[in-house]
C-alpha cells in the first residue's frame, strides 16, 4: 500500500464502529422507553423524583453515543423535526425567566428537564429512520404498559403493597398519573395491528388492552376519562375526513371486533360497575361508579344531552360536573397563577416557581369573596381528613403553569408549538400518498392530542413518563421515516465534532450533578429515619451531607431548621427555614417563621408568613392557632379593635377554642377595660384546666409518653399559673 492509499484508508470512516454504535443506541433507547414508565424506588415517597433522575442518565448516554457517532461519521445529516425552532423558544423563554426567578437553581433545573427531553425528541425524530426502528421504539412503550397494568391489579386486589386502587398506584404513585399514562398509549397502540409486527406481539397488545383499559375505568379519574372521549372524537373525524385512513383501518376490522369485545369484558370485570355480575374482589368506596358508568355519564353530560335538553340543563350538567371534580378549586389555582402573570407578563416569575411563589400570589386572592369561598370548602375537607395535603405544587393546568412561569415569551412558544402541529398535521394528512403511513400519522397524533387536551385540567407535563410518552409520540410522529422530505442539514467536519464535544461535556456534567442530587436525596431519606426515632444528632449529620450534594436543597433546610429549634438556637434555625422558602414553601415552615418573628418582636414580619399560610388552607388546629396569634400581633402593633374582633369572630364559630380569650383579656388590658378582661381570663383558665387534665389523663394511660408531651404539660401549667396571678390582681382593681 503506497503513501496515498494509506492516507486514503485513514480518511475512511471506521464502518464497523459506526454501525455497532447505531446498534447500541437502538437497544438502550428500546430498554429506555420501556423502562422510564416501570422504574421506581420503594424507599422514595415521590414516584416522579428517580425517573427524572433515571431520564438524565439514560439520555445522556443516549447522546453521548449520538455524538460521538457525529464525530466519527464523514457525513453526519441532522433533522430538524417540526417543532425544533418552537422548543428553542421554549428553551429561550425558560432561561430568561431567570431574570425575576428568586432562585436560579430551582430556574436552572427545570431548565435542564425541558432541554434534555427536547435534545429526546430531536433524537428521536433523527434516529427512527426506517420501519424496523419505528416500531421497535413504539412497541417498546406500548409493551410498557403490561407490568403497570399487571402491579395495578396486584394492589387492587391486596395482592402487593398499594392496598387499593386509591393509594399508591403501579410505578406511578396515583390514580391520575397511571390514567394519562394509559389514554395516551392505548388508542395508539392501533399502530401495532397495521404495521409489520408479529402475531404474538398482536396478541400480547390484545391482552395489554383488554386489562388497561379495564385499570384506566378503575382509576375512576374525570380528567384523563374526558381526554380520552375527546381523543376517540378526533379520531373518528379524521376518519371522516381522510378516507384512506378509514380504508386502511378496515383492513384489520377483525383486530378492531376483538379489541372492542375484549374492552368492553374488561370494563365489566377489572371497571367494576356496581350492577356487574362479575365483580371481582371488592371495588373501594371511590371506585363504584367506575367503568362504563363513568364514561356514558360523562359522556351523556357533556355530548349526547347537547341533542335533547335546553341549553340551561346543558350547562347545569356540566357545572355538576365541574363542581364534583374540584374545578372551583382547580379555577383557584389557575387565578393564582394569572396573578403571577400580572406581576411579571414578559418572562414571567421563573421557571418552576409556581410553588415556591404559590403563598405569596395566593394570599392576595383569601380576602376576596372567591377567595373566602375557597377557604370555607377546603376547611370543611380539612375537618374531615385533617391529615389531607392541600398544598399545590402545580397550577393543574399546563398553559397557565407556562404563563405563570416564563410570561408572554413562553406562552407565545407554545401557541406556535400548537399552531405548527396542527398545520403541520393537516398538511401531512393530505400529502400523504400511503394510506398506512397516513393512518399512522393519524393516530400519533391522536395520542398528542390527549395529552394537550388533559393539560387543561391537570398537569402531565411534570410526570416523567407521561412527558416521555408525549416526546416519543411527537418524535415518531415527526421522523424520518414519516418525514423523509423534512429539512436536514449536512453538517460539515467542525461542526460535527463542536457538536459531539458540547452533548459530552454536558451529558457528563448534568449527569454527575443528577447522581449527587440523588445522594443527597438518600441522606435525606435517612436523616428523616434517624430523626423519626428520636435520634437527632445522627440525623442532623445526614441532612448536612445531604445539603453538601444537594444542587437545589429545600427539605434538608427544614429539618436542620427543626434540629436547631430543638436545641434552642433560635436564629440558626430561623436562618435554615428562611433558606428553605426559596425552594419550597411548607405549612410548618411558616408557621414556625411566625412564631418566632413574634418572639422577636417583629410582628409585621409575622403577620406576612400568617397571611401566607393562609394560602396554604391549613388544618383545623393550625388555623385556630393563626387565628390566636393573629390576634396577638394585632394587639403588639396597637390595633387592639381588629384584635378583639379576631377574637370574638373566633370564638363565634369555634367556641370550644377557649385559647382566644387570652387574647381577649390581653386586649382588654391594653384597654383598661378591667371588667372584660378579668371575665376574658377566668374563662382561659377554665379552658387551660380542661388541656391539663386531658393530658394528664394521656400520660396516665400511656407507658411511653414522649418528652414533648411533659413538656406541653409544664408549658401549659405555666401558662395557667401566669393568668391565675393576672386575675388576683384584677380581682383586687374590680371588687371580684
Amino acid at each position: 500500500m503506497n503513501k496515498s492509499q494509506a492516507d486514503i484508508s485513514e480518511k475512511q470512516p471506521p464502518q464497523k464502529i459506526i454501525y455497532f454504535l447505531e446498534i447500541l443506541q437502538k437497544l438502550l433507547t428500546t430498554f429506555f422507553i420501556f423502562t422510564l414508565p416501570v422504574v421506581f424506588y420503594v424507599l422514595n415517597t415521590d414516584m416522579s423524583y428517580p425517573k427524572v433522575i433515571y431520564s438524565f442518565v439514560m439520555i445522556s448516554l443516549l447522546l453521548v453515543l449520538w455524538g460521538v457517532q457525529s464525530w466519527l461519521q464523514r457525513e453526519f445529516r441532522l433533522h430538524l423535526p417540526t417543532l425544533f425552532w418552537p422548543g428553542v423558544l421554549l428553551i429561550l423563554a425558560g432561561a430568561f425567566s431567570a431574570i425575576n426567578a428568586t432562585s436560579l437553581g430551582i430556574v436552572l433545573q427545570s431548565l435542564a428537564t425541558l432541554v434534555y427531553f427536547f435534545l429526546f425528541y430531536v433524537y428521536i425524530a433523527n434516529t427512527a429512520k426506517g420501519t424496523h426502528t419505528f416500531y421497535l421504539y413504539f412497541g417498546a412503550a406500548a409493551l410498557s404498559l403490561l407490568p403497570i397494568v399487571v402491579y395495578v391489579l396486584f394492589q387492587k386486589y391486596g395482592i402487593m403493597v398499594g392496598g387499593s386502587i386509591n393509594t399508591l398506584i403501579g410505578t406511578m404513585g396515583n390514580p391520575v398519573a397511571v390514567a394519562q399514562y394509559l389514554d395516551g398509549m392505548l388508542i395508539v397502540g392501533l399502530l401495532l395491528f397495521i404495521g409489520h409486527v408479529s402475531i404474538w406481539m398482536k396478541v400480547l397488545f390484545l391482552s395489554i388492552f383488554t386489562v388497561g383499559l379495564g385499570v384506566l375505568f378503575a382509576t375512576d379519574t374525570t380528567g384523563p376519562l374526558l381526554s380520552l372521549i375527546a381523543s376517540f372524537g378526533l379520531f373518528a373525524l379524521g376518519l371522516t375526513v381522510f378516507r384512506k385512513t378509514f380504508l386502511s383501518l378496515m383492513k384489520i376490522k377483525g383486530w378492531l371486533v376483538a379489541m372492542l369485545l375484549m374492552g368492553a369484558l374488561s370494563l365489566v370485570i377489572i371497571g367494576q360497575p356496581t350492577w356487574s355480575p362479575l365483580r371481582l374482589g371488592h371495588a373501594p368506596e371511590r371506585n363504584e361508579m367506575a367503568g362504563p358508568h363513568k364514561i356514558l355519564d360523562l359522556t351523556t353530560q357533556t355530548n349526547m344531552a347537547t341533542l335533547a335538553l335546553p341549553v340551561y340543563k346543558q350547562i347545569d350538567n356540566l357545572i355538576e360536573i365541574w363542581q364534583e371534580n374540584s374545578g372551583e378549586l382547580r379555577a383557584y389555582y389557575w387565578l393564582v397563577g394569572l396573578e403571577m402573570f400580572k406581576a411579571q407578563p414578559l418572562f414571567g416569575v421563573g421557571l418552576g416557581h409556581y410553588k415556591v411563589l404559590y403563598t405569596t400570589y395566593g394570599a392576595k386572592l383569601i380576602p376576596t369573596p372567591f377567595g373566602q369561598k375557597i377557604q370555607q370548602q377546603l376547611m370543611e375537607i380539612r375537618e374531615e381528613k385533617p391529615e389531607a395535603n392541600l398544598s399545590p405544587t402545580r397550577a393543574h393546568n399546563e398553559y397557565v403553569q407556562v404563563i405563570a412561569e416564563t410570561g408572554i415569551l413562553g406562552i407565545t412558544s407554545v401557541v406556535l408549538m400548537l399552531a405548527m402541529l396542527l398545520w403541520s398535521g393537516l398538511r401531512k394528512l393530505r400529502t400523504e400518498h400511503s394510506p398506512k403511513k397516513q393512518l399512522i400519522f393519524l393516530l400519533l397524533y391522536v395520542g398528542v392530542f390527549t395529552f394537550v387536551a388533559d393539560s387543561l385540567f391537570n398537569f402531565p407535563g411534570h410526570l416523567p413518563a407521561a412527558s416521555m410518552n408525549l416526546i416519543l409520540l411527537l418524535g415518531l410522529a415527526h421522523s424520518r421515516y414519516l418525514f423523509p422530505q423534512a429539512t436536514i442539514f449536512q453538517l460539515k467536519r467542525w461542526w460535527r465534532h463542536g457538536l459531539a464535544v458540547a452533548l459530552i461535556v454536558m451529558c457528563v456534567s448534568i449527569s454527575v450533578i443528577a447522581y449527587q442530587d440523588w445522594q443527597a436525596n438518600l441522606k435525606l431519606e435517612l436523616g428523616k429515619e434517624y430523626l423519626t426515632n428520636g435520634l437527632s444528632i445522627s440525623a442532623q449529620e445526614f441532612f448536612e451531607q445531604s445539603l453538601s450534594l444537594d444542587f437545589q436543597p429545600s427539605e434538608a433546610l427544614y429539618y436542620l431548621g427543626l434540629i436547631h429549634l430543638e436545641q434552642n438556637q433560635t436564629d440558626v434555625a430561623k436562618d435554615y427555614f428562611e433558606r428553605s422558602l426559596r425552594t419550597r414553601v411548607f405549612e410548618d415552615t411558616l408557621w414556625k417563621l411566625a412564631n418566632l418573628n413574634f418572639q422577636d418582636q417583629n410582628y409585621t414580619e409575622a403577620g406576612n408568613y400568617l397571611n401566607q399560610l393562609r394560602a396554604l388552607f391549613p388544618n383545623p388546629d393550625t388555623f385556630l392557632e393563626m387565628r390566636y396569634l393573629e390576634a396577638l400581633i394585632e394587639i403588639r402593633l396597637g390595633n387592639t379593635e381588629k384584635s378583639i374582633e379576631i377574637s370574638q369572630e373566633t370564638l363565634q364559630d369555634y367556641p370550644e377554642f377557649g385559647q382566644m380569650y387570652l387574647a381577649l383579656g390581653e386586649a382588654a388590658l391594653s384597654t383598661q377595660d378591667y371588667e372584660s378582661a378579668f371575665d376574658a381570663y377566668r374563662q382561659s383558665v377554665v379552658y387551660l384546666n380542661e388541656l391539663i387534665d386531658e393530658l394528664i389523663l394521656f400520660i396516665n394511660q400511656e407507658e411511653n409518653v414522649s418528652e414533648v408531651v411533659g413538656q406541653q404539660l409544664r408549658q401549659l401549667q405555666f401558662q395557667r399559673d401566669e393568668v391565675v396571678k393576672i386575675l388576683d390582681q384584677l380581682a383586687q382593681v374590680v371588687d371580684r
